[in-house]
Formats: C-alpha cells, sequence, structure tokens
C-alpha cells in the first residue's frame, strides 16, 4: 500500500483506505461500548486508553483487546518500530473542533490518525520564529477508514488542526482533493478518530499487585 506524500508537509503520509469497512464498524462497536470511558470537552469528547501521558511518564494501563489488532496492523506496516502503547478517541459532532497545536515532548515522534465514519479537513499551520501558530501551509481531507502519519518535520515543526465550523470548504491548498472537488463543500457528520502513539516514559501501574 503506497501512501500519499507532499513536499509541503514533510513527514507526512496518508492512506486513504487503511482499514476496511468491516474493522471501521468493529471498532465503532467497541468504542460505543465503553459510554463511561467518554470525558467530555467544551469542543469534543474524548476517550483515553493506556494511561495518561505525562513528560514526567505515563501511568500505564494495558490496551483493550479490541485496539490491539490495530495496534498490531500499525506496527506491521512499520508505520512504528514496535507496537505503540497509548490510544486517544476523539468523537467530534457538527461545529466541534480542535485548536492548532502540536503534539509534544511526551511522545515519541510519530502519530497515527484513524479516521472513521465521516470526512473531514485537517489544516497545517507554518510555525513561526517565535514558536506561534502562523500561515496556513496546507490541508489534508481525512476520509473515513483513512490512516494520517505524522512524524519528522511536520510532528515536531508543524501545527495541526480542525476548524470549528460545521461545512469544510475545499481549496488549493487541500493537498488530496481532486480536481473537481476544488470549490466545492462538504457539511460536517459525526465524525470519530483514533490517534496513536507511544508515550516516551512509562511507569508501571502497581495497583493490584500484591505486596
Amino acid at each position: 500500500m503506497k501512501p500519499f506524500q507532499h513536499e509541503t508537509l514533510p513527514g507526512m503520509q496518508y492512506y486513504a483506505h487503511f482499514v476496511t469497512a468491516a474493522q471501521q464498524q468493529h471498532l465503532l462497536h467497541h468504542i460505543n461500548s465503553h459510554p463511561a470511558a467518554w470525558k467530555r470537552l467544551n469542543n469534543r469528547t474524548l476517550q483515553n486508553w493506556g494511561g495518561l501521558p505525562h513528560i514526567k511518564g505515563m501511568l500505564q494501563t494495558p490496551l483493550p483487546p479490541f485496539l490491539l489488532p490495530l495496534v498490531t496492523q500499525l506496527t506491521d506496516a512499520r508505520v512504528f518500530a514496535t507496537p505503540p502503547n497509548h490510544v486517544l478517541i476523539n468523537r467530534y459532532l457538527p461545529g466541534q473542533g480542535i485548536h492548532p497545536h502540536v503534539d509534544g515532548p511526551a511522545y515519541k515522534p510519530v502519530a497515527a490518525i484513524i479516521s472513521l465514519q465521516a470526512p473531514i479537513l485537517m489544516h497545517f499551520y507554518h510555525t513561526t520564529q517565535h514558536g506561534a501558530v502562523g500561515q496556513r501551509a496546507a490541508s489534508m481531507l481525512l476520509h473515513p477508514r483513512s490512516l494520517l502519519v505524522l512524524s519528522q518535520h511536520v510532528y515536531h515543526h508543524m501545527f495541526h488542526a480542525i476548524a470549528e465550523t460545521t461545512v469544510d470548504h475545499i481549496d488549493q491548498l487541500v493537498l488530496n482533493a481532486t480536481p473537481d472537488q476544488i470549490a466545492t463543500t462538504i457539511p460536517r457528520q459525526e465524525r470519530t478518530s483514533l490517534t496513536v502513539r507511544t508515550s516516551c516514559r512509562t511507569i508501571p501501574n502497581m495497583l493490584g499487585r500484591k505486596r
């Protein structure tokens, strides 16, 4: 499976159909089977699996069984050199998004984003000389069942974000848009994403162990 790449975003790889339709349904079924795991934020809801990452170390907990095949698939595809240990599941409703950010030093510098349910635009921004968000460099249209991998320059030196809007506008900066998509719009629908990463440091969870 050959990824889409572009010189504007060094270190970005995009796979349009990384998971099958059956895998998507399997993942959504199990995600929805854990209603108590959702944490509500102002602009989205999320589930945190594997532990709570921190620069000083993540108190590690085992990933649930339903995520293990995906971890294996990503490792077999050489997205990760070793099996990742953390999965953040985000659910976005129309009008919700996430502000420009970088993933930071708590993780090893590879992030794999699996998109489910609906398409969405992810925007990428240059970093100013003062470390702030600069001009928009490009965008990627993330289709359902796709995989976006961020590493190298795009991971370390560029911000990424999802706009808080109910409609995504496709323009010339959307790198993977087809010619007939330019100057069109895509209404937002509910979308679920899985961001898979590896915490740099882990702390064994001693809870429940015999002393």
